[in-house]
């Protein structure tokens, strides 16, 4: 009897993610009568470094093998010491009496896969990129770090994107679970991540909630005034010097003061890179960095640098941590060292600050002179701030270990943690339920500890910045290294939604979206609306952005009838959103409520738009339409909404 064919895919998997799906759903349907086999390479060099690689097999097996069932796909699973293609067919042959016949790779194994010599073995390889398997933006811009991030993080929405959206919200669900809880063994902290991603401490596991509650006054905790400044960024050390980024948003390229982009909204961070630039300050940091390091900078730009009401009376550059390079105790004591030597500096920068003028109808710009300082986040002095959170904390122990009201032959803590896709279909629905109704309960239990330590901590600290004006505390394990934070969740958000309410109304989910969603029906582009994402889609490819558009109208099928009337159409109702913006910005003028700070930073962003959009009214009527070609025409308009609209500017 002949042996069964196979398709085989290796890889470390370290993030099982929906791009990986992609390309075994390719090889399904390209050889829909051959056996898929998912070779999981964990030898030393691929399992050294946890970092990137923090599951187990029997983890990445586990997650790969619920994900594909989701999806009617049951692979063979391997475990490889190597890459080594040849050993697999060996082990094909005599383990599974299954004959190797094609194996999948993209261009950066192709090379070594060829040296291999699976041609003469009868092996065949197919090299396919990611990107001419999937055909939308999430797919092809998923990746294990992403998926590995958003786990570490606590983001199950962004780690939900990640997963195949077919996939049945329980699978994704008992997936996180397991890798959640991987990571947790092997004592992965988030202490390395960016601090906008550190979790809310109720938002914690209940284990870990009730571990830091309970730990909270010892001195293995260190509880952090949490700043809320403008902007944040980095100063580094590479061969060449110093150099400034903004490493903890992925942003990893230098700039300086002079590339930032004219604009209101980068007033603050061109500041800031103004008094980096100083030859006394790059001294200071030559002397105490090393090749490799960097810190995180939080900017505090003018009396409201964001949404707390600090009334600064200059501006500051707070130390934050090292991002890069020096960790632990080294870290610390450094930075206590980079701050002693910067605290008693004060400098004055010539900044060119840029504003929308209602008069002129235009951008304007002045020469400011501003004063900035240093500072770093107070610490705590937590014996000053005594409660007794230990009798609600039993409470909250006492009902995980009591019976589930839905399923009683499982806990409360049981429930909390159960996988679904191991019960039967017919009685998931009430195990979910019970799971659901768990989540509920913990989470009310674990806010009454939070808000007691919101009275008894928040409400009451002073620190020398802002005094009672405070966002919150980062509280960090000396020991672990882990964080999480301490806010009034709920007041934070209220004053963030009142300050940003009129500029929110003014773009995401108002006048600008409106505008683009208009464009995405007319254009039959979907894409317009995430148009960010479609915008940074065009900026990355290796064509110019012309060419970038037309293979992105030609690769999609867009529709090209009827383009020259639809834009036109569009440019009509362009004076409807101009109005728009108007009434909004009288509104937050006459806002009583709205602070300076806001007023000014609505009206600038109020004012931009309406500058955008005169400009894009006025570039159509240039546009040749009797003479371009559908095609043509429809690209230069994309190119026009590109122009007007990104942040970034387009060449």
């Amino acid at each position: 009897m002949e042996n069964k064919k196979s398709v085989l895919i290796v890889g470390r998997f370290s993030g099982f993610h929906r791009g990986h799906v992609e390309l075994i759903k390719s090889a399904v349907n390209k050889f829909p009568n051959h056996t898929i086999i998912v070779g999981v390479v964990t030898g030393k060099l691929s399992s050294k470094n946890l970092e990137k690689n923090p599951f187990s097999f029997e983890e990445k097996k586990l997650a790969i093998e619920k994900i594909l069932k989701g999806l009617n796909i049951e692979p063979i699973i391997l475990n490889l010491h190597s890459a080594y293609i040849p050993e697999v067919v060996e082990i094909l042959h005599s383990d599974y009496n299954i004959d190797l016949e094609y194996v999948y790779c993209g261009s950066d194994r192709l090379n070594s896969y060829t040296a291999q010599g699976l041609e003469k073995m009868g092996v065949k390889i197919i090299c396919l990129e990611r990107d001419e398997s999937s055909t939308d933006d999430l797919t092809k811009s998923a990746s294990a770090t992403k998926l590995r991030n958003a786990v570490k993080n606590n983001n199950f929405e962004e780690f939900k994107n990640l997963l195949p959206d077919e996939l049945d919200l329980d699978v994704v669900e008992d997936v996180w679970n397991l890798l959640r809880v991987g990571m947790k063994e092997k004592n992965i902290a988030t202490a390395d991540t960016v601090l906008s991603g550190i979790t809310h401490i109720e938002d914690l596991d209940v284990n870990e909630f009730i571990e830091w509650v309970r730990n909270f006054y010892d001195d293995n905790i260190v509880a952090i005034q949490k700043l809320d400044g403008t902007f944040n960024m980095s100063v580094g050390k590479d061969e060449e010097g110093i150099y400034l980024a903004r490493l903890s948003k992925g942003q990893n390229e230098p700039f300086s003061s002079g590339e930032l982009p004219k604009i209101p909204i980068y007033n603050a961070l061109r500041g800031a890179c103004l008094v980096f630039e100083r030859e006394n300050i790059i001294s200071i940091l030559e002397e105490k960095l090393e090749v490799g390091d960097a810190l995180d900078i939080e900017v505090l730009y003018g009396q409201q640098p964001n949404t707390i009401r600090y009334n600064l009376d200059k501006n500051y550059l707070a130390f934050l941590r090292f991002i890069k390079g020096k960790s632990g105790d080294e870290a610390e004591e450094l930075l206590d060292s980079i701050y002693e030597s910067f605290k008693e500096i004060e400098t004055t920068v010539n900044n060119e600050v840029y504003y929308f003028s209602w008069e002129t109808e235009k951008m304007e710009v002045e020469l400011s002179e501003e004063m900035w300082k240093f500072t770093k986040p107070q610490i705590l002095n937590k014996l000053e701030y005594k409660i007794d959170a230990e009798k609600d904390l039993k409470v909250l122990e006492k009902w995980l270990n009591a019976p589930n009201e839905v399923v009683n032959s499982l806990s409360n803590f049981e429930c909390l943690n159960i996988l679904l896709t191991p019960i039967p279909k017919n009685e998931r629905e009430l195990y979910k339920k019970a799971r659901q109704n768990a989540l509920e309960k913990a989470k009310e239990l674990k806010l009454n500890v939070k808000n007691k330590m919101i009275e008894g901590v928040l409400d009451k600290i002073y620190f020398e910045l802002g005094g009672s004006e405070q966002e919150g505390l980062v509280l960090r394990n000396k020991t672990t290294k882990a964080m999480t934070k301490l806010i009034d969740k709920d007041k934070f958000t209220r004053e963030n939604q009142r300050n940003w309410y009129y500029i929110e109304k003014a773009i995401e989910g108002g006048v600008v979206t409106e505008f683009f969603n208009q464009n995405a029906e007319q254009f039959n582009i979907p894409m317009l609306k995430l148009r960010e994402k479609f915008f940074k889609q065009i900026r990355k490819s290796e064509l110019n952005y012309r060419e970038a558009i037309e293979d992105y109208l030609e690769k999609n099928n867009i529709p090209l009838n009827g383009i020259e009337s639809k834009i036109i159409l569009i440019k009509n109702t362009i004076p409807t959103y101009i109005n728009q913006l108007k009434s909004l910005y009288t509104e937050a003028k006459n806002d009583t409520q709205l602070s300076e700070n806001f007023k000014l930073r609505t009206s600038n962003t109020i004012g931009i738009l309406i500058s955008n959009f005169s400009s894009l009214f006025s570039n159509i009527s240039k546009l040749n339409t009797k003479i371009l070609e559908s095609d043509k025409l429809l690209t230069e308009y994309i190119l026009l909404l590109i122009k007007t609209f990104s942040s970034k500017e387009v060449e």
